[in-house]
């Protein structure tokens, strides 16, 4: 007699899922080396934040990556709930 193995198959994420884990991975850590490059450019190298470099454009950069990536945590986490429900429904 054997028995069948009472736990299920892990659940696997959706194409949608992993792409999404990839942006928010993808726009925390280009926020993180924008600040970095922030804080070393203007505290080793004394470089002038100016409108006509590049600087303006890194110095916002945080701006609107931070809540971008907020977004597509909380994208990634309906999709991951809506997946977990349809498991456990059976559907």
């Amino acid at each position: 007699m054997s028995k069948k193995s009472a736990t299920p198959a892990p659940p696997t994420p959706s194409r949608a899922e992993r792409v999404l884990g990839g942006m928010v991975i993808s726009t925390i850590g280009l926020t993180i080396l924008a600040f970095l490059a922030v804080v070393i450019g203007t505290g080793v190298f004394h470089a002038q934040i100016t409108v006509n470099s590049i600087w303006p454009v890194i110095v916002m950069l945080p701006w609107v990556a931070l809540p971008l990536a907020f977004i597509f945590m909380v994208i990634l986490l309906i999709l991951n709930l809506v997946r977990r429900r349809r498991e456990a429904s059976g559907a």
